[in-house]
């Protein structure tokens, strides 16, 4: 799909609020943790990733479902 800025054609405005790449996927994986109670095996396999590749994203960050 081509974009045309100067038109502000697409799917999108140059002015939508989008979420950074880190906030969205913050937010995939708090809402996958949450729908499986904490369970990170399970929480990669909703995401689509390994367990170990989930575990590297949470390195660092902390929320409700993560252990400080």
């Amino acid at each position: 799909y081509k974009y045309d800025q100067r038109k502000g054609s697409g799917p999108f405005s140059l002015m939508d609020n989008l979420p950074t790449l880190d906030q969205a996927t913050r937010l995939l994986i708090d809402e996958a943790l949450k729908r499986t109670n904490g369970n990170q095996s399970m929480a990669a396999r909703i995401l689509g990733i390994s367990r170990q590749r989930l575990a590297r994203h949470l390195k660092g960050m902390r929320g409700p479902y993560l252990q400080a």
